[in-house]
């Protein structure tokens, strides 16, 4: 009976505020949202959250634009976040098949200097079985937070919020709990929205044809077998530029250091502050064994409604040994090469198509708790590491209906029991299997195929949507051929999930 008032009250808010999914909570890469912005012009966009005074003529393509008119003291708006779709899975036993989620969330605008958002939401997942086996494994729900057990599933907490401050013309300073997005397709190798949100800091500047983040987070790690928390912080930071009109170029980098090792409690590193420096070097100086990460980017707009984008980042690596071809296990590197392109056949139809690969220990450390990750997930992509994945997806968006069509590659290899092939990124790099002759998918090799048809359709409650949702996973190994088959169909009103392929 609780449940169910609450969820008649959000569909109410639903009616009353309805939500814009693709303005300032999320966007989709090939979106009508994304389509309008690339149309127009307009660069910098692979750089998410959009900063609502720095990124004004990106907001503006969205419904969050009339909460930028500067005219007015204070601008508001309130809307529910609701997720909950029921069906049948077939794999591991036929049964039930459940996820859910539910919410609100708002924003606050105080004249052209200050803004607040907030939101919160509680999730329950009970599907698909590979889910729910990484749940258990790292004691987390994909994207959303900690694992509490409940009903054959998991329950999880999700809350969310920024306070940010204008500072003159250029500069933009905030800090709260959220995720962030550093690429221009639907994964990431640098940054994404794999893992669950964190408490951070961001500086933006944004200054001629150049957009330069700051980003400072504290984050979680905890061990799988005793469920200990340990803290750790990360300095990042972007620089974007706009080269030409047509040709973007990015430079990122980012360390990881652990609050507390066995010598010293070091907390917040205040020399990792500077928003002007180069991590390396002052690692190096210091002395400290941090985790330190650089890669680029760079997208070619091809016409008004194309974009050839890719991505370049390396967690370690030496030229001698590059050069020797002879597969040391330190050369760590992942790729991301995509293409994207709107009204592709007709108006609202558009296809992103990219291909995401990482070697063997890439985002690992000799530290377990220093590893690319949060909460016990990936910082980039699902997989973790020693991948290759081939990635389609078909999007149509038409004013009574959307479609998502999604087919899915990848292979991937297992670490065996006691042997570490680098696969597993929680897990310290300190002892590999073997120090040369390193290659991709060593181990117990997985080839998997994902497809995935997503339908939603609005409803008489505005705002609300209702969808059907059906996909097939299944891997294929030396041992077995395990199979994921749901089906799925409810009501929601946030576009951007957690990502449940791979």
């Amino acid at each position: 009976m609780r449940v169910a008032l609450i969820i008649s009250l959000l569909l109410v808010a639903a009616h009353v505020f309805p939500q814009d999914p693709e303005g300032m909570v999320g966007m989709h890469p090939t979106g009508k949202v994304a389509g309008a912005i690339h149309q127009s012009g307009q660069k910098h966009y692979h750089i998410r959250p959009f900063n609502p005074f720095l990124d004004r003529q990106i907001i503006q393509y969205t419904v969050d634009s009339a909460l930028i008119d500067t005219t007015q003291h204070l601008r508001h708006r309130l809307m529910p976040i609701l997720d909950a779709g029921a069906g049948l899975s077939a794999h591991p036993t036929p049964g039930f098949a459940g996820v859910g989620s539910a919410g609100i969330y708002g924003q606050l605008f105080i004249k052209d200097r200050w803004f607040v958002r907030a939101g919160y939401q509680m999730g329950y997942l009970y599907f698909p079985d590979h889910l729910q086996v990484l749940s258990n494994r790292v004691g987390t729900v994909q994207g959303m937070g900690r694992a509490i057990p409940f009903n054959g599933g998991a329950l999880a907490h999700y809350p969310t919020g920024a306070v940010g401050l204008r500072m003159g013309q250029h500069f933009s300073l905030e800090a709260g709990r959220e995720k962030h997005f550093w690429g221009d397709g639907y994964r990431s190798m640098v940054l994404s929205h794999n893992a669950t949100p964190y408490e951070y800091a961001r500086l933006t500047t944004k200054v001629w044809r150049v957009k330069y983040t700051n980003l400072w987070a504290r984050m979680n790690s905890f061990d799988r077998r005793t469920g200990e928390r340990s803290q750790k912080y990360t300095a990042m930071h972007a620089v974007s530029w706009n080269i030409t009109p047509r040709f973007n170029f990015s430079i990122y980098e980012a360390i990881v250091w652990q609050a507390q090792d066995l010598l010293v409690d070091r907390g917040f590193d205040f020399a990792y502050l500077n928003p002007f420096i180069f991590y390396r070097p002052i690692e190096f100086a210091k002395g400290s064994a941090d985790n330190v990460l650089l890669g680029t980017s760079m997208s070619y707009d091809i016409g008004s409604k194309s974009r050839l984008y890719g991505q370049l980042y390396f967690d370690e690596f030496v030229i001698s040994e590059l050069r020797s071809r002879n597969q040391w296990w330190g050369n760590k590197f992942a790729i991301q090469l995509g293409f994207k392109t709107w009204d592709v056949f007709a108006e609202g139809h558009s296809v992103l198509s990219e291909v995401n690969i990482a070697r063997p220990f890439m985002y690992s450390h000799g530290s377990e708790i220093q590893s690319y990750t949060h909460d016990n997930l990936a910082l980039a992509h699902p997989l973790g590491a020693n991948f290759a994945e081939w990635v389609t997806r078909y999007h149509i968006e038409r004013p009574t209906y959307s479609v998502m069509l999604t087919a899915l590659l990848a292979t991937y290899a297992n670490d065996p029991f006691g042997r570490n092939y680098g696969n597993d990124i929680l897990r310290s790099y300190s002892g590999p299997h073997r120090q040369y002759n390193n290659y991709w998918f060593q181990g117990n090799r997985q080839d998997m195929l994902y497809t995935e048809v997503d339908l939603t359709l609005p409803s008489q409650v505005k705002g609300v949507n209702v969808f059907v949702n059906t996909a097939v996973r299944k891997v294929f190994n030396r041992d077995d051929a395990p199979l994921d088959v749901w089906l799925m169909a409810g009501i929601r009103t946030a576009l951007i999930r957690p990502y449940r392929d791979f």
